[in-house]
């Protein structure tokens, strides 16, 4: 009796590996399809490239972890999320990165909508974004610096124009947390720290809008709101 279970277990086992070993090659579940959303189609033939699918599999033999872990290489890419949909489909869904800003560091690079680096700019890519100098060397000070840098980017999101994140041309951020913003319809620096942006901008436009009826707004080297209440205005020479 013994021998026999054991006799007809190896024949199941072996009937499940037949049949496994059909449907990998198997014509009714062949990968005919990849369906890919969220980029442009340039980069749909990139991504496609990257994934090395083969379309004499079936999709039983296709590994989804390691086509997310291939496509997630791309520097563009911030996140892959991959789907079989059977019969004959592969369905990819991408996040691709969107620069905010770019980080003046050693070299140029993009700064994402979570505050995180991802790349390098390339020689022909958009540079048309806000710059954040002033960054140092040094990793935890750097990130810090760019931490500061970010919470006025998200701040001025939701600012009205001429005071909006598309105004603004650069973010000078020290190691202490100061920050002298640039905008580019403004001939002076704004200095101030992150603390309190809101009380700080309505202090920032009540200044520019007495110097502009004054007439003295072009003059402006400099308006710091690190004072507590109230602003530090200091004039160009001549």
């Amino acid at each position: 009796k013994v021998s026999a279970l054991l006799t007809g277990m190896a024949g199941i086992s072996l009937a499940f590996v037949t049949l496994y070993s059909y449907l990998l090659t198997s014509p009714h579940i062949r990968l005919e399809q990849v369906v890919i959303v969220g980029v442009d189609e340039e980069m749909k033939k990139n991504l496609l490239e990257m994934a090395g699918l083969s379309f004499d599999l079936s999709l039983l033999a296709i590994d989804l972890d390691d086509i997310q872990k291939k496509l997630e290489k791309h520097p563009w890419i911030r996140a892959v999320e991959v789907e079989k949909q059977f019969p004959h489909s592969l369905f990819i869904r991408v996040e691709k990165e969107e620069p905010r800003a770019l980080v003046a560091a050693d070299k140029l690079y993009y700064l994402n909508r979570y505050g995180k680096v991802f790349k390098e700019v390339g020689p022909d890519e958009a540079v048309d974004f806000p710059v954040i100098t002033g960054v140092v060397a040094d990793e935890v000070d750097r990130e810090k610096q760019v931490g500061f840098s970010f919470q006025v980017l998200q701040f001025l999101e939701s600012q009205k124009e001429p005071w909006s994140l598309k105004n603004l041309s650069e973010i000078h951020v020290k190691k202490d947390g100061e920050v002298s913003l640039y905008f580019s319809f403004l001939p002076a620096a704004v200095k101030l720290r992150t603390q309190n942006l809101d009380s700080k901008m309505e202090e920032l436009k009540r200044v520019a809008a007495h110097l502009s009826s004054t007439g003295r707004l072009h003059t402006v080297k400099a308006i710091h709101l690190n004072y507590g209440e109230g602003a530090v205005v200091s004039f160009r020479k001549g």
